[in-house]
């Protein structure tokens, strides 16, 4: 099962690297440190070298979806926080149903007196 869904062709990557490199400072963190923290949080066992990283940071390279997964989660990002301005979709992102009483209460088109009935007739149907 992949972890992302493609959404739109590379757009964003000097704003993904730009991002990178305001995080890793405001962290206080080297380019070494962001090797080992994405190389860790795949499961590998070797961490990505200080080369990669630096491409990476400078928009030089694309990063495949699970490296950039990985690295949202290294800097401590929200899921889809880099992973959307490149076309990414985390799994993590994607918005869970609200629910059917919860659907009906948004509806910014349904009166309250129409809410109030449907909530009541949904819950009726449902036992």
């Amino acid at each position: 099962m992949s972890n992302a869904g493609v959404l739109s062709p590379v757009v964003g990557i000097e704003e993904v690297a730009e991002i990178i490199r305001r995080r890793l400072t405001d962290l206080g963190r080297s380019q070494g440190w962001l090797g080992a923290e994405v190389a860790a949080v795949l499961g590998r066992d070797q961490p990505f070298v200080q080369s990669a990283v630096s491409q990476w940071m400078l928009g030089i390279t694309t990063m495949e979806p699970p490296i950039v997964f990985a690295m949202e989660r290294a800097l401590g990002l929200r899921p889809g926080d880099l992973s959307r301005l490149l076309g990414y979709l985390p799994v993590q992102a994607r918005a869970e149903p609200a629910g059917v009483e919860a659907a009906i209460q948004a509806d910014p088109h349904l009166s309250d007196n129409l809410k109030r009935a449907l909530v009541a007739a949904y819950r009726e149907m449902r036992g």
